[in-house]
């Protein structure tokens, strides 16, 4: 975590500790329950969110031990999917696109591999960071075209060789659960009987392209998918 890179949180006073929570915790409700949410209703969410952290909601008043400061509070400009919070100083919300940067493009890279810049692709690299070091699978969602797969590969190509193996699944109608497991199976050492993971010191990262493609059964079931929330849910299968 970042917070690491700064120190942690030791020598830090209880008040500062207190804020930053408060602010984490609200960062987190944002891209939690609000972060599945269509653009029409994240307005919606924004404005119901913005007055309980206000206490101007009269059904659902704001306990009197929260207490934010200036810098705490969310700006009151652009919503509040616009920014993060930073750990810094007694913390800060900042907007998105202010961690926007000129991208470096190589003397190979092809346009069509090619990603601008934009606080959406910001907040995508963020997170993925994130759950990658807490190992928690995530989950993007989108209109087709609108670069997702671009974005995640580009990503992986960037993690350091030495920790980690990515494998990648392009779901089709066609894919079975045996393909499937196949695959994520063909990058993984065996251990001992029965037994398969990374080397040691390494992790395996699944990138699953096209979640939805893999056809249904006559009761609606997706064989790939159920064995991917098998292994999600148990850690194994």
């Amino acid at each position: 975590d970042e917070d690491q890179a700064d120190g942690g949180a030791f020598g830090l006073t209880e008040q500062t500790i207190t804020l930053w929570l408060q602010g984490l915790f609200i960062f987190s409700l944002v891209w939690s329950l609000g972060s599945a949410l269509p653009l029409d209703h994240r307005v919606r969410f924004d404005a119901v969110l913005r007055g309980l952290l206000s206490g101007q909601n009269p059904l659902y008043t704001r306990p009197e031990s929260v207490k934010l400061t200036k810098n705490n509070s969310l700006p009151e400009r652009l919503t509040v999917y616009d920014f993060m919070f930073e750990r810094k100083a007694t913390g800060s919300w900042v907007e998105w696109s202010s961690k926007l940067s000129v991208p470096e493009l190589g003397r190979d890279d092809r346009p069509e591999d090619m990603i601008v810049p934009t606080a959406e692709t910001i907040r995508i690299s963020y997170f993925l960071d994130i759950y990658l070091s807490h190992r928690i699978p995530m989950l993007i969602v989108g209109q087709t075209g609108t670069g997702k797969s671009v974005l995640v590969n580009r990503h992986l190509v960037t993690l350091p060789k030495e920790v980690y193996i990515p494998n990648t699944l392009n779901f089709s109608a066609r894919t079975s659960a045996n393909l499937t497991q196949d695959i994520i199976m063909s990058r993984l050492d065996r251990r001992r009987r029965g037994v398969f993971g990374p080397p040691p010191g390494k992790q395996c990262i699944v990138f699953v392209d096209d979640l939805n493609m893999p056809a249904k059964e006559v009761y609606g079931a997706q064989p790939p998918i159920e064995l991917l929330r098998m292994w999600i849910d148990h850690g194994h299968w």
